[in-house]
C-alpha cells in the first residue's frame, strides 16, 4: 500500500474514533508468505523500505507537502486534506511496544 493512501485511511479512522487508533508496524516475516503477496524483498530491503514509508507517512500525517524519492518509494506534491485528531499522529506500535518517533 502507499503511504500516502495509508495515511489518508489511518487519519480516516482516527477522526471515526475520536483519537484512539494505534496502528501496529510489520515489516515482514516469511518470505515464502510475502512472496505470496508479491514481496521479494530481502530482510533488510524491507527494514529499508518501511524506513522510507514512515518517513512519509510522518510527514503527511503534520500536515506537511511531501516530495520524496528513495530507492523503493517515491511521491510527488503528497499533502493530507483532513488531519488526524491525534497529534502529531496516531501511535505507532511495533513488537517493541508503543513509540513516538521525533
Amino acid at each position: 500500500m502507499s503511504p500516502s493512501l495509508a495515511v489518508r485511511m489511518a487519519a480516516t479512522f482516527d477522526q471515526i474514533s475520536n483519537g484512539r487508533i494505534i496502528l501496529n508496524v510489520v515489516t515482514g516475516g516469511d518470505t515464502k508468505e510475502l512472496a505470496k503477496d508479491g514481496i521479494f524483498l530481502d530482510h533488510d530491503q524491507r527494514y529499508e523500505l518501511t524506513d522510507e514509508f514512515l518517513t512519509i507517512w510522518r510527514s503527511l500525517m503534520q500536515g506537511e507537502e511531501v516530495t520524496y524519492s528513495g530507492r523503493h518509494l517515491q511521491v510527488q506534491g503528497a499533502k493530507l486534506q483532513f488531519p488526524p485528531i491525534q497529534k502529531p499522529y496516531p501511535t505507532l506500535y511495533s513488537i517493541y511496544g508503543c513509540y513516538e518517533v521525533q
